[in-house]
């Protein structure tokens, strides 16, 4: 937690810092948690993730796909590549 003051004064560098290794720094505001700050390029996932979780036929496939991994009924990425070539033998 950096106090306002800190981030006001390193505000150039931390968000070079933030962009470059895409962590976050929160700050706080008398000694209370304030603000987060992170790189608009992971707000945007974050964005994407909340949408996808709001949707509930999206959090259906989820909830599948999991079951899906844990009864083992999945493709390796070696299988995946095999039906891929095959497909495009078929379609070329």
């Amino acid at each position: 937690m950096l106090p306002l003051a800190q981030a006001q004064a390193q505000l150039a560098s931390l968000v070079d810092e933030i962009v470059r290794t895409r962590g976050l720094v929160a700050i706080a505001r008398n000694g209370e948690p304030a603000v987060v700050m992170l790189s608009a390029e992971d707000y945007e996932a974050l964005q994407e993730t909340l949408a996808l979780l709001n949707d509930s036929s999206a959090r259906i496939r989820i909830d599948q796909a999991r079951r899906d991994i844990a009864a083992g009924n999945y493709a390796t990425v070696e299988e995946l590549a095999e039906i891929m070539a095959e497909r495009r033998q078929s379609d070329g």
